[in-house]
């Protein structure tokens, strides 16, 4: 473990604020794989997306209409771009949901 990954792992167990603050740089400046993903919530949402598609098989269905993803895509740069002041994300979503589903994935 590197000193930063130490680091984080101590910010998060003492202090949730300055590791939230930690995380928001670090996706900022694109370092993925120096993020905390075992304290992140991705990890958790994607646990409840896959218990929500084993629950219901049809809603997958739903993940390719054209026109959903479009409306998903456009809300999740309003948010990455007013909650954690991301800029320079793609118009259009490059990840398929198969990928971005799979455990200990994040975008390069």
């Amino acid at each position: 473990m590197t000193s930063q990954e130490n680091d984080m792992a101590i910010s998060y167990e003492h202090d949730v604020a300055a590791w939230a603050k930690e995380q928001v740089t670090l996706l900022r400046a694109g370092q993925w794989a120096l993020l905390d993903v075992d304290h992140n919530t991705m990890k958790n949402q994607r646990e409840a997306i896959a218990k929500l598609l084993q629950k219901m098989p049809s809603l997958r269905q739903v993940l390719e209409e054209v026109e959903w993803d479009e409306d998903v895509w456009k809300d999740a740069l309003d948010i990455g771009g007013r909650e954690a002041d991301l800029v320079d994300l793609p118009a259009i979503r490059e990840w398929d949901y198969e990928q971005v589903l799979k455990d200990g994935y994040l975008p390069s």
